[in-house]
């Protein structure tokens, strides 16, 4: 699929420039094999500034359709930091969506505010941050807007309540310095509160033991599990975790899941990884289970510096189990121009192989 996005500004007459405009050019060229299919991605964005406000507009076209049309904002009035959004569907044409969030601090407490218009509703939101040493860390409030993003919920324009939370911090003596809890509720009414103690001092070789009581609308829950801290030697890196049985809250052991290295030497950066047979958390990608990268700094046309690295990946195939390699390089030309490559192979040959560029007027 081929994707073009540029940028579409007019500017009437007595428009003042607080500082020259400037115009970022920055897109990519990738073939994918064996197919030899071409993508073209590019994008053009004009950023200006007037009294004290940072402005942006931006359109896009994809595979020959005009899909996008935004211009965006940032900015303060007073001591409150504004940033408006406008976005236009040009397809159609017709208005998409408008949006202005903020945020102001004072004697260490935070407000955060957002609102967001789209063609079928609106919704705001806010949240309160409390000071440092307050027993309030953050009330989150949500009118008809989705619970983790700022889009509207759902076809109205009366926007009602629909998701609210609370992070409390509350003094505690002796171990623990202070007891984490929450509060969480939803439209429907209250949907859980939870307090968590720990993790608490430490027992021996490092480990230290935590509890969580969760009281939910379905019932009620307890969940008592262990946490361990390390310090490895400097250049060393261990992914470890604790064999323990919730069912019947018994410590087993330890686990390590990986072992690593990383380091530099000269104007180069190394870094290794071997997962074991333990390994449940795909640090390395499947089917790998060794990685090896290495980067070194190479000096720019224009007095800047680069950087070139390959990742290699290690299996049980291939030569050596070499399997997967990835080449990257980016390296700056002249002043506000840089280009890059990124060459994947496979043990069957060439993967893709993607050009880009960045130029900055």
């Amino acid at each position: 699929m081929k994707r073009l996005f540029i940028v579409l500004v007019v500017v009437g007459g007595g428009v003042a420039w607080a500082a020259p405009p400037t115009l970022t050019w920055t897109g990519e060229l990738e073939w994918q094999f064996p197919a030899a299919t071409v993508e073209l991605s590019t994008d053009f964005e004009l950023g200006w500034t007037y009294d004290l406000w940072g402005f942006a507009a931006k359109t896009s076209f994809a595979d020959g359709v005009w899909s996008e049309l935004m211009f965006r904002g940032a900015g303060k009035v007073g001591e409150v930091e504004l940033f408006p959004i406008l976005e236009f569907d040009p397809a159609v044409p017709a208005f998409k969506a408008a949006g202005l969030s903020g945020r102001w601090a004072w004697g260490g407490l935070g407000l955060e505010g957002v609102g967001r218009l789209e063609g079928k509703g609106f919704g705001f939101g806010m949240t309160l941050r409390g000071p440092r040493d307050s027993p309030l860390e953050r009330l989150r409030l949500r009118f008809n807007l989705k619970r983790y993003r700022d889009e509207v919920l759902s076809d109205t324009f009366a926007p009602s309540f629909s998701f609210g939370e609370a992070w409390l911090r509350i003094p505690a003596p002796c171990c623990f310095p202070v007891i984490p809890a929450g509060l969480r509720f939803s439209k429907a009414g209250f949907e859980e509160a939870w307090i968590s103690l720990g993790p608490g001092p430490e027992l021996c070789c490092g480990i230290r033991f935590g509890a969580t009581v969760r009281l939910m609308a379905a019932g009620k829950e307890v969940f008592l599990a262990p946490a361990l801290s390390y310090r490895t030697p400097p250049g060393l890196d261990l992914f470890l975790g604790l064999d323990w049985d919730s069912s019947e809250w018994t410590l087993h052991g330890l686990k390590l899941w990986a072992i690593g290295f990383h380091g530099e030497a000269g104007n180069m950066r190394f870094r290794g990884l071997t997962g074991l047979a333990e390994d449940e958390i795909n640090l390395v990608k499947d089917p790998y289970w060794e990685l090896l990268e290495l980067a070194w700094k190479v000096p720019g046309c224009s007095g800047g510096e680069g950087e070139i690295s390959g990742e290699f990946y290690f299996g049980d195939a291939g030569p050596f189990g070499l399997g997967d390699v990835e080449v990257k390089g980016k390296i700056p030309l002249a002043p506000g121009i840089s280009s890059s490559l990124k060459l994947s192979l496979i043990p069957t040959g060439i993967s893709s192989l993607t050009f880009g560029w960045e130029v900055i007027m």
